[in-house]
């Protein structure tokens, strides 16, 4: 199946609204096939990602977990301040799915999530507000390290941050 959110659906926007595909049958989104995780709550879906049998659905204040594997999804966690207000803020990982906010630098290898800033010094830097000046990741593959800043400036300003998810211990 193929995920789509953030959706506008017979003249009418859903914002924290996705669409599945039947099985197979990965360009076409019947409008019946619809998922409602967290209907209301004044958020919207910024990005979609999936790791193995789950899926992350991004909005700009929570994450939820959602397992996918059999015939319906069901919603397993769901976290707060972990969100996202880009999809420039999300990358899938050798082994999860790593993401930056304004809490820090966030992890999920298929089981838990964790947060492997939370205990890091702030070094005063503020996280941009808008895509072009707001926080970036990237994952270099070949070394299994995360790279991300929390804003970017102009030139040498910005500061970047390697994380080595070698060194992660479970």
């Amino acid at each position: 199946r193929a995920y789509i959110g953030n959706i506008r659906q017979g003249g009418r926007t859903y914002p924290d609204r996705m669409l599945r595909t039947p099985v197979n049958k990965f360009d076409t989104f019947p409008e019946t096939n619809y998922i409602d995780v967290a209907v209301g709550d004044g958020d919207s879906i910024t990005a979609l990602k999936s790791f193995g049998d789950r899926l992350l659905q991004f909005k700009k204040n929570k994450v939820y977990i959602i397992n996918v594997a059999g015939e319906s999804e069901v919603l397993e966690a769901e976290y707060n301040n972990a969100g996202i207000s880009f999809p420039s803020q999300v990358t899938k990982t050798n082994d999860g799915i790593a993401w930056v906010n304004d809490s820090g630098l966030w992890y999920f290898d298929g089981k838990q999530v964790q947060n492997l800033t939370l205990h890091v010094e702030d070094d005063g830097y503020a996280l941009g507000t808008d895509d072009k000046g707001g926080p970036k990741i990237g994952f270099y593959k070949k070394e299994n390290q995360i790279i991300y800043t929390p804003r970017v400036s102009g030139g040498i300003q910005t500061p970047w941050y390697i994380y080595n998810l070698n060194l992660i211990v479970y």
